[in-house]
């Protein structure tokens, strides 16, 4: 991030503050965020306390971000640099000259997470509003603090010279895995989820909502996700005798993402589904294998991640014992938000 000169802008209040409740998944390829109004009764002598929700919204933007474009501004109120001058950084967020995927910034997520949730939610925002926010992350012990720290403070967005004073509160932070669970209903507590990202292929085994004893994070198998599958189908001898080349990787992930899996009219299905079957076999035997003293304690087994979506894998998933989630690319920041909705309310009574 770097200090920008200061905007001239005008604060304008139109109408009463508002609370909102949101919850935030700023995930490697898409970042997720879920919200709503919130309003709370405090308990009195007579009656215990309330809270209410207006109708939720779910807004989904790529995870591309760029920290040398002046869409928004913004500053930490207290927070200022060695000389005594306010701290002012600059983000934006979409498709710039530069911009990077969050997983490719050195930073990492929890400088992102609260610029990502302010560009979700900016149109619904009122200065003086505030939000209590709820997020999560893989490994609770490295980043559960650093992600609090990042989304606990009054800031002061300023963008197309509007300028809003936002108080963000984020008293939970929960393991990542646990809203997709939630969103299932499960009928048992312990229960298992798989999750096969991009980059990352995650095993998890929960009790609740807490990773289990002996589990302190999920564990991983690092840049063996859906992306090494496209890569693999890639160099298919058989795909590349047909088309008589090499195919690009984004050709690849178009075959792929395609359900009928067609490509300048030919039918690569049998090839998609040997490959996606090879992988499968590789990478979900590896990662078992990781947590194989997990299994036999959860009689339940979840599946989610954007490759559940391919026919194919989801059919060998649920071969081989998984139930796939329902919606699994916003299984977890949906389950995140119920859980919220959830905790809010027993906080209130």
């Amino acid at each position: 991030m770097v200090q920008t000169t200061e905007r001239i802008a005008t604060k304008k209040r139109i109408k009463p503050s508002t609370e909102f409740l949101a919850s935030i998944d700023p995930g490697n390829q898409n970042i997720d965020v879920v919200y709503a109004k919130m309003t709370k009764k405090a308990p009195t002598d007579r009656q215990s306390g309330s809270v209410t929700f207006g109708d939720k919204i779910h807004k989904t933007v790529k995870s591309l971000v760029s920290a040398d474009v002046d869409q928004y501004t913004y500053s930490q109120n207290g927070k200022v640099s060695q000389s005594g001058e306010v701290l002012t950084r600059q983000f934006g967020i979409g498709e710039y000259p530069g911009a990077k995927w969050i997983k490719d910034t050195p930073d990492g997520k929890a400088t992102w997470v609260l610029p990502a949730l302010i560009h979700c939610m900016w149109d619904d925002l009122t200065d003086g509003d505030s939000i209590t926010a709820y997020t999560s992350v893989h490994n609770p012990e490295a980043y559960r603090a650093e992600m609090k720290e990042a989304l606990n403070g009054v800031f002061t967005f300023v963008k197309d010279d509007e300028v809003k004073e936002i108080t963000v509160k984020c008293d939970r932070v929960l393991v990542e895995g646990v809203g997709a669970i939630k969103s299932q209903n499960p009928t048992t507590t312990a229960n298992l989820l798989l999750d096969l990202g991009g980059q990352t292929i995650m095993i998890a085994p929960y009790s609740g909502l807490k990773l289990m004893t002996g589990c302190d994070q999920p564990y991983q198998l690092i840049d063996q996700g859906t992306a090494r599958l496209i890569s693999e189908f890639a160099k298919c001898r058989e795909v590349n005798e047909t088309l008589k080349r090499v195919m690009t990787y984004q050709e690849s992930r178009s075959v792929i993402d395609n359900p009928t899996h067609m490509f300048q009219g030919v039918d690569f299905s049998a090839a998609v589904t040997r490959e996606a079957h090879r992988w499968l076999e590789k990478v979900v035997g590896d990662i078992e294998g990781l947590a194989k003293h997990h299994l036999a304690e959860c009689p339940n087994r979840f599946a989610t991640g954007g490759a559940v979506l391919i026919p194919c894998v989801r059919e060998w998933l649920i071969s081989r014992g998984y139930t796939p989630v329902n919606n699994p690319l916003s299984a977890n920041v949906e389950g995140v938000f119920t859980l919220a909705k959830a905790l809010e309310e027993k906080d209130a009574k």
